[in-house]
């Protein structure tokens, strides 16, 4: 399932599983394998990738997720954190580079999250302080420009990053 999720601060492309994570049963495995996310934080200054990961759901339904950040092998206590910049408001001018922006943050989850996981990673884009200050017409174009380069990966018709096609 995709979803493009949009109010006056925020907007966030998701791909997730249409049963969250779980088998296709619907039960819990005994192995609870790991699962993984991709949370960007698209600021006025830049766009932060956070990587993260969690055991698979036991079912339980009193159980929470025990979700981490990926971690940087030198530094376990470091998380695993790739910026772009300027913030992606600059592109409120030129949306047609939302790809070129975005494709080095999803080659970085693609390099740390294993590849047999890609295809059934979330990820979610969230846009908030920078794109206050875009006028609404150009805030809409942006996103559709991202939601579309995203889009493209999913579909197959682009090919750069393996991380959603």
């Amino acid at each position: 399932m995709y979803t493009l999720l949009s109010g006056p601060k925020t907007f966030c492309f998701s791909s997730v599983l249409a049963n969250g994570g779980l088998p296709a049963d619907g039960s819990a495995s005994s192995s609870r394998e790991i699962q993984y996310a991709v949370v960007v934080d698209a600021g006025s200054s830049g766009s932060r990738a956070y990587l993260y990961s969690w055991p698979e759901h036991t079912g339980d339904p009193r159980d929470l997720l025990e979700i981490t950040p990926l971690t940087d092998q030198a530094d376990p206590k470091k998380p695993l954190v790739k910026k772009a910049v300027p913030g992606i408001s600059s592109l409120q001018d030129h949306p047609g580079d939302a790809l070129e922006y975005i494709t080095p943050l999803l080659e970085f989850a693609e390099a740390h999250i294993p590849s047999e996981k890609l295809k059934e990673t979330p990820l979610y884009i969230l846009a908030t302080a920078g794109m206050r200050l875009v006028e609404k017409t150009k805030q809409v174009g942006l996103i559709l420009s991202i939601f579309m380069a995203l889009l493209g990966f999913v579909i197959g018709i682009l090919t750069i990053p393996n991380f959603l096609s």
